[in-house]
């Protein structure tokens, strides 16, 4: 894992890089801006108390928490950017450092893409269900910060190695490995989310992301090891 971020580190300064990380990054702000959005309008919208002012004193304070909402709902959003350039950025970091692989036969991005928008509904319902369980654990030595953490990073990890697997293996042998690589996919989804809480540096996320689980992919082990 430490080996893995280590690589990812290196990569991303090379110049091969730059102009899918500033494309990525653009396209990042752009569905921040439209989380962003969807929560204004979700928390404005509501009518949290029978009494105008009351109601309209919540609102203002909702300012607050749109920020805090759309935080939480942006890595949702990862996979789906992430789509977008998986091909590009994986088979970069293929042939740099790992080349007796082989070039990969590759993955629609319609294929990463319904992917992406499964793990996005699913993690947009959990983190919204969740959202009270998120609050009140805070009170309690940050756990629900760590509740937060954990439920994401399982999604997000087991999102980010299918959409990279899916480039070499069929969705079969995509989900064997899964299944026998389940801690350190949701170590590595943890550390993608922690980035994506980041303000700035969650923009970079998609990217970072498939890079970093390019170098996991080749730690893993092979299922009949499980």
């Amino acid at each position: 894992m430490i080996a893995a971020l280590r690589r990812t580190l290196a990569d991303l300064l090379s110049p091969r890089l730059t102009w899918t990380l500033i494309k990525a990054v653009l396209l990042s702000a752009l569905a921040y801006a439209t989380v962003w959005g969807a929560a204004w309008w979700l928390i404005m919208r509501s009518q949290w108390a029978n009494t105008e002012w009351l109601n309209q004193s919540l609102h203002v304070l909702g300012g607050l928490g749109v920020m805090v909402l759309s935080l939480i709902l942006f890595p949702s959003a990862f996979g789906v950017v992430q789509a977008l350039f998986i091909d590009g950025v994986a088979d970069r970091i293929e042939s740099k450092h790992y080349p007796e692989l082989g070039a990969a036969r590759g993955a629609a991005v319609w294929d990463g893409m319904i992917v992406a928008l499964n793990v996005l509904a699913l993690m947009v319902v959990v983190n919204l269900v969740m959202l009270p369980v998120y609050i009140l654990g805070s009170i309690f030595l940050g756990a629900g910060m760590i509740l937060f953490y954990a439920a994401n990073g399982w999604l997000c990890g087991r999102e980010y190695f299918v959409q990279v697997a899916l480039r070499r293996m069929t969705r079969a042998e995509t989900k064997l490995w899964t299944r026998a690589n389940r801690s350190t996919l949701w170590l590595a989804g943890i550390a993608i989310t922690l980035l994506g809480t980041v303000p700035l540096l969650n923009l970079a996320a998609p990217v970072v992301g498939c890079v970093f689980m390019v170098h996991i992919a080749r730690t893993l082990r092979p299922p009949t090891a499980a």
